[in-house]
C-alpha cells in the first residue's frame, strides 16, 4: 500500500479530498505488526554465551524482569475505573416550555390569593 501511495501521490495532489477518499477507501489495506522479539506469544529470553548454567540464567532472568510487584497501593490513591452513571443511565427530559410554566404560576398565584382571602374572611 505504502508503495502505490507513493505512485499516486503526484497524481493525487491535484484531485479533490472527497475523491482522494473516495480513491483510498477502495484500496485492498492491510497491515501486520510484528515486534523483533514477539513474533510468537512467547518471553524472549535473551542469549548469553557466557552462562554456564542456563537455567538458572533463565530463572534470574524472568525474577528480574518479572516477579516484582507490579502496584504498591502506596503509588496509587484510588485504584478502579469510574463509571459515570450520567453516561450510561441519564435520558434526556425536555425541559416544559415557558408558556406552560407561566399558567402554572398564575394558576398558583390564584391559590395564593384564595387562601388569603379565606384567612382575612377568619
Amino acid at each position: 500500500m505504502a508503495e502505490l501511495l507513493r505512485t499516486q501521490v503526484p497524481q493525487l495532489k491535484d484531485e479533490k479530498l472527497n475523491d482522494i477518499k473516495k480513491w483510498f477507501k477502495a484500496q485492498n489495506k492491510q497491515a501486520e505488526f510484528h515486534h523483533r522479539h514477539y513474533i510468537a506469544d512467547t518471553e524472549y529470553i535473551p542469549f548469553d554465551a557466557t552462562q554456564t548454567d542456563k537455567e538458572k540464567h533463565i530463572n534470574q532472568f524472568l525474577a528480574d524482569e518479572i516477579d516484582y510487584q507490579i502496584i504498591s497501593w502506596e503509588e496509587v490513591e484510588q485504584l478502579g475505573y469510574e463509571v459515570l452513571p450520567n453516561k450510561y443511565f441519564y435520558q434526556y427530559v425536555e425541559p416544559v416550555s415557558s408558556d406552560q410554566l407561566i399558567n402554572e404560576f398564575w394558576e398558583l398565584e390564584k391559590q395564593a390569593e384564595d387562601l388569603l382571602s379565606g384567612i382575612k374572611v377568619l
